[in-house]
């Protein structure tokens, strides 16, 4: 049979990248780092140079002239307005969006729908399960109230235990299983959400602010 290409073309790898928090993080790393120079080396629409003297006489006195002509070669006199500066604060405002997108959607379905059927394996992975830890005949007596239970009233006492314990629990029937869902601390996830939004608003007033600000230096 034939056999299913699971590469991926240029937009998947482009949406993934947007979408990934490692590259978010060397985008936001790397805007530190440009940022820290410009605090560092004088900018041109920053530094006010002694009277009579222009902005590259200035660094070149300060530099001298070749290391002058590979500041400026590179944009690090005026970093704030180079071409990869604008690249890295576009990526990182476009991820903002995308992951503020993407993780609100999966925080409601999380919210609204949670995963309730789980496989054996499930079970038997965690060291913090019940089936991984005893048997069926010594949980039973750990827990002689339901040694004797029918399983839907084993079923209503854990529910009503974790509901006790602060937690949020969504019970599905299945035939003749029953499953039950509990989770606390839920509000961690509505966190984030309002997280990445304020990193968007933050992104929204620099951008704002430099395109309709007032801008001005006054000599000290």
């Amino acid at each position: 049979p034939p056999t299913k290409d699971n590469s991926a073309g240029l937009p998947e790898f482009v949406w993934r990248a947007l979408n990934s928090l490692p590259v978010a993080i060397a985008v936001m790393v790397a805007l530190a780092l440009l940022s820290a120079l410009g605090t560092m080396i004088p900018q041109e629409h920053l530094e006010p140079q002694p009277p009579g003297v222009t902005f590259e006489q200035f660094l070149t006195q300060r530099y001298g002239a070749e290391k002058y002509r590979l500041l400026h070669a590179l944009g690090f006199d005026h970093v704030y307005f180079t071409w990869y500066f604008g690249v890295l604060l576009t990526w990182l405002a476009v991820s903002a969006v995308i992951c503020n997108i993407v993780r609100y959607r999966s925080t409601v379905k999380l919210w609204r729908d949670p995963p309730v059927r789980r496989g054996a394996r499930f079970f038997a992975a965690d060291r913090r399960s019940l089936r991984y830890a005893v048997s069926p005949a010594e949980n039973a007596a750990a827990a002689p109230a339901l040694a004797n239970a029918t399983p839907q009233q084993a079923v209503d006492a854990i529910a009503e235990d974790l509901r006790l314990q602060g937690f949020r629990v969504r019970r599905v029937s299945d035939g003749n299983i029953e499953m039950l869902y509990g989770d606390s601390g839920f509000i961690k996830k509505w966190a984030l959400v309002v997280l990445h939004v304020a990193v968007l608003i933050l992104l929204f007033g620099g951008m704002y602010g430099r395109a309709v600000g007032v801008e001005g230096n006054v000599r000290m």
